[in-house]
């Protein structure tokens, strides 16, 4: 496996180029250090976007993101779209494709939290899980998901039954 940037090839040497330099966006979302590390992004600050972050496999380097914007959508738009380039490939997206499918789309929890209201502020920026405003909000979308997942599943249940008489 040939990698562009084999120095950053670890999740935590992408994770760290964040915290190293001044970050722009709010670590809420998905643009969340730890969602674009995942995405194989790394933090390089450039003067053609304070907010430049590159593939350590590809090389793909994208700038401008928007708080919107889901950085494995954005990273495979970029590798197969329409408008891509054929020649670039990402062995690190391929892997994911073959390993985790799902991480490269939206999640139902991922819907669920930007459908409801969004992820909360950090009260913490740089330790998110030991946000209280976190803990509690996810603690509720768990306890809706379930009380969700519980209904379909005793109504499922229900309709199997033969009736008795």
């Amino acid at each position: 496996m040939q990698f562009q940037f084999p120095e950053m090839a670890t999740q935590k040497a992408r994770l760290e180029s964040f915290s190293k330099k001044e970050w722009p966006h709010k670590k809420i979302s998905m643009l969340h250090p730890l969602k674009l590390a995942e995405a194989g992004f790394f933090f390089d600050q450039a003067p053609d976007g304070n907010d430049r972050c590159v593939c350590f496999s590809c090389g793909l380097s994208l700038v401008n993101w928007n708080t919107d914007d889901n950085p494995f959508q954005d990273h495979l738009k970029h590798i197969e779209g329409p408008e891509s380039n054929p020649d670039l490939k990402c062995v690190y997206i391929e892997l994911l494709k073959k390993h985790n499918p799902k991480i490269l789309g939206l999640d139902p929890y991922q819907k669920l939290s930007m459908a409801m209201d969004g992820l909360p502020e950090l009260e913490n920026p740089e330790n998110p899980e030991d946000s209280l405003k976190v803990k509690e909000n996810f603690n509720r979308r768990r306890d809706f998901l379930k009380t969700i997942l519980t209904s379909t599943l005793f109504k499922q249940e229900y309709r199997r039954k033969p009736n008795r008489k």
